[in-house]
């Protein structure tokens, strides 16, 4: 993928000069896993062959690659007169992770616009036209998630179980849901993905807006987990409230078509006469 260490380093900002390919291997490694279980493992390559494209694969490599390889050149800056404030080792992860994040939106963009047969054919494509809603623009609607492809194609699982677990026993009453019952279904399928997400995602697979509450509400409590519960908790707090509202519209929607099917019994045509 780099041919050689300045290959890599256009792709990134502040590169250390001194870093070599051999040193970066590893890391590197991680970073093509990562992508693979984002996009698929026969795609990457299809994808470096495209010039419209392949620099946006190597820019999300190679800064997720510096991302998980930077404890280990901060820590050999340790003792010497370069380390590193936390605030500044911090500050330059959270660059590379932000362009990496970038990087993949852009990817996913291109994807979504594109013929490509093996992206079409993929089931995380697929998985999308079962799904309530559709595309990050849509999720951002009803909670913000930076309109960000990338994690939007990370949480399609969560919502396929929310959907199949919570939502559709809900909504099994009704043949064609009415735009609002789908309004309210879409908002709480939004928020419960989020709730579940905030407990199972690495802070690093949320999007900038969340990891950035995170790290506010990290400054007032004594653990990360402590952080993820609390925004749990509060996100649940909206679920239920949403859950309600669905099941009323719902019921409403049900209680309506009995009084029309039951006022609409003995018409004319009808060779029968009923009575309730």
């Amino acid at each position: 993928m780099f041919k050689d260490i300045d290959d890599l380093s256009q792709y990134v900002q502040g590169f250390e000069r001194s870093l070599t390919l051999q040193a970066l291997g590893p890391s590197i490694m991680q970073a093509r896993i990562e992508f693979n279980k984002s996009i698929g493992v026969d795609i990457i390559e299809k994808l470096l062959e495209n010039e419209g494209v392949a620099e946006l694969v190597k820019s999300a490599i190679a800064n997720y690659a510096m991302y998980r390889y930077h404890i280990f050149w901060a820590a050999s800056k340790n003792n010497t007169n370069q380390s590193l404030y936390k605030y500044q080792y911090e500050a330059m992860r959270e660059e590379y992770i932000s362009i990496y994040w970038c990087a993949m939106d852009a990817i996913f963009t291109w994807l979504d616009k594109s013929e490509l047969t093996e992206w079409k054919d993929s089931t995380k494509y697929k998985m999308r036209s079962s799904l309530l809603i559709k595309s990050a623009a849509e999720f951002d609607e009803y909670f913000q998630i930076d309109k960000s492809e990338y994690f939007f194609s990370k949480v399609q699982f969560l919502m396929r179980k929310v959907m199949d677990d919570e939502i559709n026993p809900r909504m099994k009453g009704l043949a064609e849901p009415s735009a609002k019952v789908l309004d309210r279904a879409k908002r709480v399928l939004a928020y419960h993905t989020m709730a579940q997400a905030v407990m199972l995602f690495d802070v690093t697979e949320l999007p900038k807006s969340i990891r950035n509450d995170v790290a506010h509400e990290y400054t007032k409590e004594s653990s990360l987990m402590q952080v993820r519960e609390k925004m749990k908790s509060i996100i649940m707090a909206d679920v239920e409230k949403y859950y309600s509202a669905l099941e009323a519209e719902v019921k409403s929607v049900v209680r309506g078509l009995n009084i029309k099917i039951a006022a609409n019994l003995n018409e004319e045509k009808n060779s029968f006469y009923a009575t309730l």
